[in-house]
């Protein structure tokens, strides 16, 4: 969650989730559905009509960061949902800023990793450094999906220095996972972006991709 120092316009409140850390990245490719393929029945939409334009709006921003960091776009569209509800211009405790709701530092971090300006509040910045944040985190939590999710909301440093302890994750924690892998299956109900096709898999792959990414079997504790 990284802030901004300004901001225009009335902002949306966004979640109260605590949140992530910093990271590097891949390529384009398909992504399977990690959570999607675990959940037999998608979980009832969290969405009303009124917030679809919103959603549809950063669809392909979503999409095109999520296959090149190789991570699960449904599970980014639910982390959006929760944090942001989609507001491009959320601002949530302690800076958190944009749709994902990345932390000041964070995002600094991460802007510097990517070489490009910390705009915390553009949906293509926040979307492509939400993207590599979640890839970092899997990367360091071995693919556990869970974990990384817990890393997102809790904090990397809070979630290892527990498992070092063999302490269980907050309940909060607990809940703000099940909320992203119950959403992440309804999100993947929906329609791909243009020029995307969901696979056998649940991913809305690119018509032309044909490999899968680092992160593609990441399954749902």
């Amino acid at each position: 969650m990284p802030a901004a120092s300004t901001s225009p316009a009335p902002q949306p409140t966004a979640s109260t989730a605590t949140g992530p850390t910093a990271v590097e990245a891949p390529q384009a490719v398909t992504i399977a559905s990690p959570v999607a393929a675990h959940v037999s029945t998608p979980a009832r939409p969290p969405w009303r009509l009124e917030d679809i334009p919103r959603i549809i709006a950063v669809q392909a921003l979503v999409h095109e960061s999520a296959s090149r960091h190789g991570v699960d776009a449904d599970v980014m569209n639910a982390i959006i949902w929760h944090e942001s509800k989609f507001h491009t211009k959320a601002r949530g405790p302690g800076g958190a800023a944009g749709l994902m709701q990345l932390m000041p530092l964070t995002s600094k971090g991460l802007a510097k990793r990517m070489g490009v300006a910390h705009r915390p509040y553009d949906p293509e910045f926040n979307v492509e450094a939400g993207a590599l944040l979640l890839s970092r985190l899997l990367d360091i939590f071995d693919g556990d999906l869970h974990l990384a999710l817990a890393g997102y909301g809790l904090g990397r440093t809070a979630v290892e220095r527990r498992l070092a302890a063999g302490e269980p994750l907050p309940d909060k924690t607990e809940r703000f996972v099940a909320k992203i892998e119950r959403w992440a299956s309804a999100f993947a109900t929906l329609p791909c972006p243009v020029g995307r096709t969901r696979d056998g898999k649940g991913a809305c792959a690119l018509a032309t991709a044909a490999t899968s990414g680092p992160h593609a079997k990441t399954s749902a504790k």
